[in-house]
């Protein structure tokens, strides 16, 4: 749809795996579905509460796997993959032959990897919650407190390409607003957005936004030609958006040799 953003992912895991890895992982990834599932079919109804709960919250998994792609994301899949395991351990012929003397360990190595996945939970909000207050700080024109904000987070993960993107911006909004209009600033926004667009070239905003800041000084050749070459990335990566299309036409037309 016209300036809709760019979808990255196929929303289905099995779509996904299938087109990354070919047939030979997408087949994989079956088998691992269809033996899960004959695994719970040793469940009986009222026994072995803890493998009912690890195998249906392996399924839900599997299920919304029809709707969502989120093997990207560690923490989900470490969670779902440790779903897995225990109830492929709780649930196998050795342990259902053994009894129950050594699941009692599963509860305890269970409570290990959730404190581990809280805390990298913990870690996530305390992200998203300095990058919303970052943005506010954006919003009131308090460019020196944010930029202090979003440093402190790239501290923490330098490559981050989400975080130069919006250190560009600060500096892109910096250098065109304000009494004072800074050459140091539009520098440093090309640095940052160049950057943000090397770290993910996937990206179309980020090329389509360097465009845009190179299409500013169009009329020197250089960073005319600098633009189109984004504008033409921006319309690579999403090769169905009208904004795109007609920007790169339009600049085409403008510079003369370029289409």
């Amino acid at each position: 749809l016209p300036m809709a953003e760019e979808t990255q992912m196929a929303h289905n895991n099995y779509l996904q795996v299938w087109v990354e890895m070919g047939i030979v992982g997408f087949i994989i990834l079956l088998w691992l579905v269809v033996r899960f599932i004959r695994i719970g079919l040793w469940l009986r109804l009222g026994t072995r509460t803890l493998a009912q709960g690890a195998f249906w919250g392996g399924m839900a998994f599997f299920v919304h796997s029809l709707v969502d792609f989120d093997f990207y994301v560690p923490n989900l899949i470490f969670s779902a993959f440790f779903l897995i395991g225990v109830t492929a351990a709780l649930n196998s012929p050795a342990t259902r032959t053994r009894g129950s003397a050594r699941n009692s360990l599963y509860p305890i190595l269970g409570a290990v990897i959730f404190l581990m996945v809280f805390c990298s939970q913990i870690k996530y909000i305390n992200y998203l919650y300095r990058f919303e207050r970052m943005e506010g700080l954006v919003a009131e024109m308090d460019f020196d407190k944010a930029e202090e904000e979003i440093n402190g987070l790239l501290k923490e993960s330098r490559f981050n390409p989400r975080l130069h993107f919006e250190k560009g911006r600060i500096s892109e909004i910096k250098a065109f607003t304000g009494k004072e209009k800074r050459k140091s600033d539009f520098i440093d926004a090309v640095y940052e957005y160049s950057l943000a667009s090397s770290l993910n070239p996937y990206r179309a905003s980020y090329h389509f936004r360097l465009g845009r800041l190179y299409w500013a000084l169009r009329d020197d050749p250089f960073f005319r030609k600098r633009a189109v070459s984004q504008f033409r990335l921006a319309h690579e990566a999403y090769p169905t958006k009208k904004e795109y299309i007609e920007i790169l036409k339009s600049a085409g037309q403008y510079s003369g040799n370029e289409k």
